[in-house]
């Protein structure tokens, strides 16, 4: 589960071990009450606000250090190039050309859920360019060995929306889900998203991207992989 420190004290100080991100060895986050200049904090990148560098449209290219690492842009660490303070508003504001932070902007394209070409799909309403973000895939989390409780259920009815989130943990969207739960399978290169992990404010999410351009109307497909099929075998 996300871990947040809200102890009096540095982070990370010898006096202060109950910080639960200095014990966890994670770095602390926005919704944690230490300060922005906390040295837990993950430093976050200094892209030039000039170009789109960050994000996903220049996935395989990019030199921005949030997506090397598969994390989002931070707006309060991420100053993008921009000065200590610009016209009485924070420098470190995530510019609107910043491209590597969808998921926080909550800002998924619009979808559909019709017959597709194994019982119900998910397809798009609108043009999709490469590298765009579709829409994040949630659902009720489990861990590993609940899992395993719905496998009876999950044979008989021939469903199954779950989603490996961690290592310990998996995201279920039988009851609590959207529309990316309908999203069929297909190998490349009929597939036209892929599915990516990122950390999002310390949390790590799954979200759907396309890996090329998609007209209005197309039904959305991404590649399972082997583990998917070994486990309903």
């Amino acid at each position: 589960m996300p871990v947040r420190c809200a102890h009096k004290g540095p982070c990370g100080n010898q006096a202060v071990p109950e910080c639960p991100c200095f014990s966890n060895n994670v770095h602390c986050r926005r919704n944690c009450q230490c300060s922005s200049q906390c040295t837990r904090r993950h430093k976050g990148c200094r892209c030039s606000n000039g170009k789109s560098l960050c994000g996903e449209s220049n996935h395989k290219k990019t030199r921005c250090k949030c997506s090397k690492e598969a994390r989002e842009c931070d707006p309060e660490v991420c100053r993008h190039g921009r000065p200590a303070i610009k016209k009485g508003r924070a420098a470190n504001k995530i510019p609107p050309k910043c491209d590597n932070y969808v998921m926080q902007r909550a800002s998924p394209v619009a979808l559909a859920v019709q017959s597709g070409s194994y019982g119900l799909g998910t397809f798009t309403r609108q043009n999709i360019l490469k590298g765009n973000f579709v829409g994040a895939y949630v659902g009720e989390i489990l861990w590993s060995n609940s899992g395993d409780h719905q496998t009876l259920e999950q044979k008989f009815t021939g469903y199954n929306y779950m989603f490996a989130h961690t290592q310990s943990q998996l995201l279920d969207a039988k009851s609590v889900g959207n529309e990316t739960r309908y999203i069929n399978h297909a190998k490349p290169p009929k597939a036209n998203v892929e599915a990516r992990f990122k950390l999002v404010n310390g949390e790590q999410k799954i979200g759907f991207f396309a890996i090329k351009h998609i007209k209005p109307g197309k039904e959305l497909l991404f590649d399972y992989g082997d583990n998917y099929w070994r486990q309903n075998e």
